[in-house]
């Protein structure tokens, strides 16, 4: 359904010497804030730690209340309210972020943010406050470059976002009329992870993994946030649930944490599993199925209405090793394949060495838009990917001289 839209507001400059007069009009300074904010930043000498301090400090001593109804539904409250009350919602921290930074003599904007996917670029929008929903921090460094803090976003160490920040829109309040901004987009290292197994297998088909995970960044965040408020029963029934998810029915014999304690950075994970029947032992061989990849349901129907997007890029690598048991050698091994359609591609590579057999797999998605005329392609491409992506390796007993000896007699009498 088509509708029209109206404001009331002549044009985005007027919005922004608006907010730009309230934001001014509430940011109070305190002796407290001054105290405080002082305190938060002493002995710390580079332009990013007083930034960080300030921005730890908010978060460590207020809490986040919504403010969506009423006189202040738009404006924020003086500092000096907030600063007592020790809460707020996004723009009344953002407004004490910015007045403590301000004592740490480091300039800084309040600006209007939205998510890349909940709007269209609002420069070519009528001048509408309404279509921002949330408010951030712009700080500009001592060389005249600027960055983004969110006073909310525990776990985020300075130029760090959530996933869903990349390229959003933000909108900065400033004296002169304001200006549109971009988040950055975000590197493919940014949403790296990496897992490393070690099997080793022993001839009767059991085995001792040991598994080393670097997490994802977002991952690492909501997981020690989420473990943070649990009490000990709590973290325990989790240990327990992921001890069951990990080993596949063996025993867990160590599990250890790293970076865990730590307030920012990623976490790694390890973990040492013995499985007693971890491999079938048939005819003198092992089966070691390497799995493949599972039908993508979006792709399942016949046509698309409209274009394939993902919105950005990532990349997972996992690299499997396997011990060969004592007596046994590599009957088969399957062959290297790198797919690839545009948003998403494969590549696994085998590399044997003596007794040892290394399975490297990597998996990106990229962010790229492709046609519906394509879809067809893309359809077949994942139709086939299970199949294709399906393989195993082949373990069979080595014979010794005496069996190898009795089966040259035996074709010998025949």
């Amino acid at each position: 359904m088509e509708g029209v839209e109206f404001s009331s507001i002549k044009s985005w400059k007027d919005i922004s010497r608006w907010y730009y007069t309230l934001a001014r009009k509430n940011l109070k300074i305190t002796p407290d804030i001054e105290a405080v904010a002082q305190k938060a930043i002493a002995g710390k000498v580079a332009f990013k730690d007083k930034a960080r301090a300030i921005v730890e400090y908010i978060q460590d001593n207020f809490r986040y209340v919504s403010m969506s109804l009423g006189p202040y539904s738009l404006e924020p409250h003086p500092t000096d309210q907030v600063f007592k009350n020790k809460y707020g919602d996004c723009k009344d921290l953002s407004l004490l972020c910015i007045a403590m930074l301000k004592v740490a003599g480091i300039e800084s904007n309040i600006a209007l943010f939205r998510d890349e996917f909940s709007i269209t670029d609002p420069k070519h929008d009528l001048p509408i406050p309404a279509l921002f929903d949330h408010a951030v921090v712009l700080v500009r460094d001592e060389k005249g470059e600027s960055f983004y803090v969110d006073p909310q976003l525990k776990g985020y160490d300075i130029e760090e976002y959530p996933l869903y920040y990349q390229n959003a829109y933000t909108f900065v309040i400033t004296a002169d009329g304001g200006k549109f901004e971009r988040l950055p987009m975000f590197p493919e290292e940014r949403a790296y992870a990496r897992r490393d197994i070690n099997t080793v297998i022993n001839s009767d088909g059991s085995a001792l993994s040991e598994m080393t995970s670097l997490w994802s960044l977002d991952t690492s965040i909501e997981t020690r946030e989420q473990l943070k408020s649990l009490d000990n029963t709590q973290k325990e029934d989790f240990y327990q649930r992921l001890n069951a998810m990990l080993s596949d029915g063996g025993e867990v014999l160590e599990r250890r944490w790293e970076n865990f304690d730590s307030r920012y950075g990623r976490l790694k994970s390890y973990i040492k599993v013995r499985r007693r029947d971890a491999y079938l032992v048939s005819d003198d061989m092992i089966i070691l199925d390497v799995a493949g990849y599972q039908r993508e349901i979006e792709f399942t129907k016949d046509k698309r209405e409209n274009p394939i997007f993902y919105p950005g890029d990532t990349c997972d690598e996992n690299i499997t090793a396997y011990q060969i048991p004592k007596g046994f050698r590599v009957l088969s091994i399957p062959k290297d394949f790198e797919k690839d359609i545009g948003f998403f591609g494969v590549k696994r590579e085998y590399k044997q060495d003596k007794d040892k057999v290394t399975i490297r797999e990597v998996t990106k998605q990229k962010r790229i838009e492709i046609p519906k005329e394509r879809y067809p392609m893309v359809k077949e491409f994942f139709d086939k990917l299970p199949s294709e992506t399906q393989q195993r390796i082949v373990l069979r007993r080595a014979k010794s001289w005496r069996q190898k000896l009795k089966e040259i007699w035996a074709i010998i009498r025949q």
